[in-house]
């Protein structure tokens, strides 16, 4: 199946790219409401992967990847709340980052 669109360094076109829905640091990114997958709440970009990287100096979680919000579309609560940084919900988190399920980030067209 041929994808049309821009190459990147891998070789491989964007849209292929968020077909596979592999994610990358750096990468822009929406993510949607964990009640509704059809509701972006947030745009950000990836700041780490889970497994290999660190959340307030813990272990990011296969399933996870740490994001840093740029804008806020829906304040919906936090996957993962950050207590001892009163981090609860998605406004309390702009501009700073928070752990959402990869199965719930996409990259930004």
């Amino acid at each position: 199946m041929t994808v049309a669109g821009k190459k990147t360094r891998s070789g491989e076109t964007t849209s292929e790219r968020r077909l596979k829905k592999e994610l990358r640091i750096g990468d822009s990114v929406w993510i949607v409401d964990t009640s509704n997958k059809y509701s972006r709440v947030a745009i950000g970009s990836v700041m780490a992967l889970g497994g290999i990287g660190a959340f307030h100096n813990r272990p990011i979680p296969q399933e996870y990847v740490c994001e840093n919000l740029h804008n806020i579309a829906v304040n919906a609560p936090l996957m993962i709340p950050v207590e001892e940084a009163d981090q609860y919900s998605l406004s309390d988190a702009l501009e700073s980052s928070v752990l959402w399920s990869k199965a719930l980030t996409f990259i930004e067209t």
